[in-house]
């Protein structure tokens, strides 16, 4: 596991990217953050981006045949995704609070509350990591780093496929991943669901190899009883530390942690380790409004515009009665993902009893399950709640196909590619929107004109005020 220039490991990678939260968290907390301890920060964390960049090239030079090409597909999709990182943002969430905060955070140093912003006493562990690159570039770095982001979520995907998957096989996968709505949007924008995902999957990764090193009887570190759990606990715990609904998968975090589990005698660090990140910012949301979930509260006061249902007992009963329509919703769900991916539930509820008996594939359908959940029942329905359920569904069904249904595996793969390249039609389209910007045919405000639609005006006034690009709302 040691660390070389040549062709570093990424899961030394995953794991660093983690320590830099974590260091940028307690800077944070302690009032340390100026823009030196920021810039540190920033350095560590393009270094790494840049280790990740060196593995891939090793990767491809030690690639052949339809590997490359699908590699070659891979970068021709983040070129896609990257491009918009240099057009103006957008986003309705990051005009309203994600950039404000990240702004406040380098002008206070420290965390710090806005009572006109009820999301300042949210869990802020991604907002972070954006300060680092707001400091130095402004949005543009603030976007730099949710590439960055969108980089390590790809990597991590790739890294948890092949625990079940092919070389191949985990290539498409990544193709497909990169391509998500939510994926190929958040890559150039300040929000923080992609970082929540790769949390979540990094997490998810380092619990079933976990597993795998169970009958080990190496007596390195990194094959300890606790060792891989607990970094796994800490990816969790950092999930609780960016989304304050990520509580609703506390759960699920603590069993899964507790099947990887070698010796059960270490169920306290898991636990200790689950919360470890996310404490600090609830006791802050309790210190100034004295309740730990603030949010949670607001956002159940809004319920009713957000889900046509102010009463949440009345809500909860629909959802759970139309359950079985969530199938079909998920063809034509906001934020797309693959039209037909529910179809993978079929493999897997048809093989669950062998399912179940495989441990891997076990965890891998909590998981699943926990996020489908999490996905139906919160307002509005949106993949990006559930992106990393949605990654780990298409992992456990294309694992279902392989183990138990051989004969069909090359048609799901050719399926598979042929959405991967269909994915690129959307981001065609979006490059087309954004050339002549990017070009310099297009000024700012005439680019940001075109998104005022009566929703998003205030934002984009509030944010763009030296230009006030919705003039009409003046």
């Amino acid at each position: 596991m040691s660390l070389k220039l040549a062709k570093p490991d990424t899961d030394v990678i995953l794991i660093a990217f983690l320590a830099i939260g974590i260091f940028l968290m307690v800077g944070f907390f302690f009032g340390w953050a100026n823009h030196l301890y920021l810039s540190i920060g920033l350095i560590a964390l393009l270094w790494l981006f840049f280790l990740l960049i060196i593995k891939a090239i090793h990767f491809i030079i030690h690639t052949h045949g339809s590997e490359r090409w699908l590699t070659g597909l891979i970068a021709a999709m983040l070129l896609l995704n990257f491009l918009p990182v240099f057009v103006p943002e957008t986003g309705f969430d990051a005009l309203w609070y994600h950039l404000p905060l990240i702004k406040d955070l380098i002008l206070q140093a420290q965390i710090h509350y806005l009572p006109n912003l009820y999301q300042s006493l949210n869990p802020l562990l991604a907002e972070f990591y954006f300060a680092t690159g707001f400091a130095w570039l402004k949005v543009l770095g603030a976007k730099l780093i949710a590439f960055v982001l969108m980089i390590l979520l790809l990597a991590t995907t790739y890294r948890l496929s092949r625990l079940k998957l092919s070389i191949r096989n985990s290539l498409v996968v990544t193709l497909i991943v990169a391509g998500f709505q939510v994926v190929a949007w958040q890559a150039s924008s300040v929000y923080v669901d992609v970082a929540k995902a790769f949390f979540e999957l990094a997490g998810l990764y380092f619990s079933l190899k976990s597993i795998s090193q169970k009958k080990s009887v190496s007596k390195k570190i990194v094959y300890q009883d606790w060792f891989y759990p607990t970094i796994a606990a800490l990816f969790f715990s950092a999930s609780l530390a960016t989304k304050l609904f990520s509580l609703l998968l506390a759960p699920t975090f603590l069993l899964i942690l507790l099947l990887s589990l070698k010796n059960k005698k270490y169920w306290w660090l898991m636990l200790i380790s689950l919360f470890s990140l996310a404490l600090p910012f609830y006791y802050f949301s309790f210190l100034h409004s004295g309740q730990p979930f603030y949010s949670f509260g607001k956002h159940l006061h809004k319920l009713g515009s957000i889900a046509n249902q102010a009463d949440w007992h009345i809500y909860l009963c629909d959802r759970l009665i139309s359950l079985p329509s969530s199938f079909i919703q998920m063809i034509w769900v906001r934020d797309y993902t693959l039209p037909f991916i529910a179809i993978f539930f079929l493999p897997i509820g048809l093989k669950i009893k062998a399912v179940l008996r495989d441990e891997t594939l076990l965890i891998l359908t909590i998981f699943v399950f926990s996020q489908w959940l999490m996905w139906w029942f919160i307002p509005p329905l949106s993949t990006r709640y559930a992106l990393a359920g949605f990654i780990a569904l298409l992992i456990l069904g294309l694992a279902v196909i392989r183990q138990y249904y051989s004969s069909i595996m090359k048609w799901a793969y050719f399926g598979l590619l042929l959405s991967g390249l269909v994915l690129f039609l959307p981001r065609l389209y979006v490059l087309k929107k954004n050339i002549s910007y990017l070009v310099g045919q297009q000024n700012q405000q005439t680019y940001l004109q075109k998104f005022c639609d009566g929703n998003i005006d205030v934002k984009l006034n509030a944010w763009y005020h030296q230009i006030s690009p919705c003039r009409q709302t003046n």
